[in-house]
């Protein structure tokens, strides 16, 4: 199900350039607007920071994948939730129109005529094989996805990596008439289908928790290029995990605390303050460093260059002297992260 949320109070059609009355008033004439600011994302399929421009001047289009709600949402399902919901306020605070659409869990022929889908007793399957952009959102190796660590191994595919189009019908299950007899779409077809339905074929950012890269956002792509070759999404983005002792937090691991256990303890706008003070912290370590978000980024951006190229030397020795200046880089399969963290004395110190 898609919920499409209100529509953004109208803005001038160039992101950024309206104003108030009174800020016009104040503004000594002769003095230009102030510059809207550059915005730049972490790109998961380039696993790079890039300034955004959207596919149509003044209008973005984002679609996010919600949870699947099989009990009260945790505080690992509230960090996506605002870290999107963020998202999509700074852009309609720059002056975009948005159309952020949002969906939560409750086939196409084309795939099938095209080889990259094959059936097997009333279920279809998208073949990896046949696909040879497959993995490229996630970076890995067919040799890692180890069969029946997500789902139960099925030894009538052709690749344990293959994954269910349509599965044909059970007894207590929804179920639809389909060319292959009746049965549910895969849980990965309801977002190709939605974002394609409400957005378009290709849209400016798909954003998700980091958990989904892979297979959910991967299987999601390579079968919306099969169905629609000129589908792309400009920007893959996803959120990080909350952790707890050092582990995520999930319902699995019984080491969750639910949204409605933590607002009844404290009040959102006392967490709103915490959560502000983390910021300061961070704003706080630059200063201490001397250097700015955009330095940073430039030389967390310069040692992932030199690990791909496999000059360690190099990737050490940036880490070294921002562990020296109090900022901790955390790597993490989608990129790497930073902390503020107590100044560590060297022997130079």
């Amino acid at each position: 199900m898609a919920e499409p949320p209100p529509p953004p109070t109208p803005r001038s059609s160039s992101p950024g350039e309206e104003r108030s009355k009174g800020e016009e008033e104040e503004r000594p004439k002769g003095r230009p607007p102030p510059p809207t600011p550059e915005l730049r994302l972490f790109d998961t399929r380039t696993k790079a920071v890039v300034p955004f421009k959207p596919r149509v001047e003044g209008k973005v289009g984002m679609y996010v994948c919600g949870v699947t709600p099989y009990d009260f949402s945790h505080v690992g399902h509230a960090r996506a939730y605002i870290a999107f919901d963020v998202l999509y306020r700074y852009l309609t605070y720059l002056g975009y129109e948005v159309n952020y659409v949002r969906n939560f869990t409750d086939i196409d022929d084309k795939i099938m005529d095209n080889g990259k889908a094959y059936t097997i007793e009333g279920d279809v399957y998208f073949s990896v094989d046949n696909f040879p952009d497959y993995l490229c959102l996630s970076g890995r190796k067919l040799d890692h996805n180890l069969p029946g660590k997500r789902v139960a191994v099925d030894t009538r595919k052709r690749n344990p990596a293959d994954f269910a189009l349509w599965k044909s019908a059970k007894e207590g299950e929804p179920s639809w008439v389909s060319p292959w007899g009746r049965g549910r779409p895969g849980w990965h077809i309801e977002c190709s289908a939605m974002s394609a339905y409400y957005l378009g074929k290709v849209f400016d950012i798909h954003g998700g928790g980091k958990d989904l890269i892979f297979p959910h956002h991967e299987n999601e792509l390579a079968q919306s290029q099969e169905a629609y070759p000129e589908s792309e999404v400009k920007c893959w983005m996803h959120n990080g995990f909350v952790n707890k002792d050092g582990q995520k937090m999930a319902k699995a691991d019984k080491n969750f605390f639910t949204i409605r256990d933590i607002i009844s303890l404290y009040h959102p706008m006392a967490l709103r303050h915490y959560m502000t003070a983390l910021k300061q912290l961070k704003e706080k370590a630059l200063k201490r460093a001397g250097m700015t978000a955009e330095q940073l980024q430039q030389l967390i951006e310069q040692r992932t260059l030199a690990r791909k190229n496999k000059d360690f030397a190099e990737s050490d020795r940036i880490r070294t002297e921002l562990s020296a200046l109090g900022i901790a880089l955390m790597d993490e399969p989608t990129g790497t992260l930073w902390k503020p963290s107590e100044p560590e004395l060297t022997e130079e110190s």
